[in-house]
């Protein structure tokens, strides 16, 4: 699996210019040399972190500008992209939503943040889903988690007992911790033998929070590959039968024993 990940600088100021930059960069993707098979960009790419009102006011509703915009791409390019997360609204309430495309274009699944960042106020400006996603990308096992997520690691094993071989992170990770979004990371992967494909938001000039170093780490720990804080597409390929290799190698699942921590 060729997977891509586009480190997008977010423009909170200027909504509309976030999506065509978007575009954009997803068409720049898909004119390397080696054509991915999957896409995934950062969180809330289409307005950053806003005030509740204004927020709200800038959300996609339903999710439905995001869907002409990538649905149309995912069609000329006979790509799956799975956009990032997006603020999307519904009657009253504004949801931290990931929307997963296919090679199509037709939307085959959606996950909602279901952990808010209550550290920063997030609880304040999204309401959180109440269930995980998981599903087939080209007869791939893949999961979401998003940003904060990384530190809930049953959302993870979960996910890895669900059969889910790779695992996608939007994210849009403070630069101030750094150590714990690299550690995270990499500790995931190796408790459920599986990839973590982690995309950030790309430095932004007018915020210190965003710093980049989206990455990919495979089963047994090791950094695939790793960008630098800027604006960046970064492109590697999931050798997919090293989840095997590695889970047959060192038998962590079937050494579990639920009964000691199943209703911790």
């Amino acid at each position: 699996m060729n997977v891509a990940m586009i480190q997008l600088a977010i423009n909170s100021d200027d909504p509309i210019s976030n999506y065509e930059v978007m575009a954009q960069r997803l068409e720049e993707a898909m004119k390397q040399q080696v054509k991915p098979d999957v896409i995934i960009t950062n969180e809330l790419w289409n307005t950053g972190y806003l005030p509740p009102k204004q927020l709200y006011y800038v959300a996609d509703d339903h999710g439905q500008q995001t869907e002409r915009i990538v649905s149309s791409l995912c069609q000329r390019y006979g790509v799956h992209v799975i956009a990032g997360t997006v603020a999307a609204k519904r009657g009253g309430d504004v949801f931290n939503t990931s929307l997963i495309f296919n090679r199509e274009g037709d939307r085959i699944g959606e996950y909602v943040k279901t952990h808010l960042f209550s550290y920063s106020g997030e609880q304040h400006l999204f309401k959180a889903g109440h269930q995980l996603w998981n599903g087939c990308i080209d007869d791939v096992m893949c999961g979401i988690n998003i940003c904060y997520e990384l530190r809930f690691p049953e959302m993870a094993r979960t996910l890895a007992l669900r059969g889910v071989k790779v695992l996608f992170v939007p994210a849009y990770w403070p630069k101030s911790r750094l150590y714990h979004w690299r550690s995270l990371i990499i500790a995931r992967a190796i408790e459920n033998q599986m990839y973590v494909v982690a995309c950030n938001a790309g430095s932004d000039p007018q915020s210190d929070t965003a710093f980049g170093h989206s990455m990919v780490v495979d089963p047994w720990g090791e950094v695939v590959t790793e960008a630098g804080e800027e604006e960046a597409i970064l492109q590697t390929t999931l050798d997919l039968s090293k989840v095997d290799e590695v889970r047959k190698k060192m038998s962590v699942f079937d050494d579990r024993v639920p009964s000691l921590y199943e209703h911790a």
